[in-house]
Parts: structure tokens; sequence; C-alpha cells
């Protein structure tokens, strides 16, 4: 996955999922912080990241094609850049 800059959003920064068998899901109302196993078992995976931009309060669960599994959220956007933590889960 990587990351791409769409100007007509407040919040710029954008997942865009790169790779055959990458998916992600967007978790509403969870802080990255408590994100674990029932979030991951509960998330809807999908093969095309929604349209939508990166929330600092929302993070995104991501599952590559080996099974690995990432949970990448509190995008912080400043004029150079964006930044954000992540975390491998699985």
């Amino acid at each position: 996955f990587r990351f791409a800059y769409n100007a007509v959003r407040p919040i710029h920064a954008v997942l865009v999922l790169a790779g055959s068998g990458t998916e992600a899901a967007y978790l509403d109302e969870i802080s990255f912080a408590s994100v674990g196993a029932a979030d991951i078992a509960a998330a809807v995976f999908a093969a095309v990241a929604p349209d939508q931009q990166l929330d600092p309060a929302d993070p995104v669960l991501i599952r590559t094609a080996t099974g690995a599994v990432y949970k990448v959220g509190g995008a912080i956007e400043d004029e150079t850049g964006v930044l954000f933590q992540y975390e491998q889960l699985q």
C-alpha cells in the first residue's frame, strides 16, 4: 500500500492499495491503541481501498497477500508530508 495526495479533500492523505492480494478495512470510532484481534476478526476487508480520506481518529487495517495484518492510523498532515503510526498485528 502507499499514501497519495488528494487536493480536493480537507485531509489530503488517502490510502492506495498496491499489489495483488492486498486488502484494506477502515475502522470507524475505534482508537488506534485499542485495535485488537476481535476488530480484525470483525473487519470487512476489500481489495479496493474506499475512496475516503485518512481520518486521524479512525485506523485502517491492511492485510497483505501473505496474511500479515497491519494497523495504520493517527495520520497528521502538514505542508510537506504526512506522519502516521503503524504496527504489525499478525
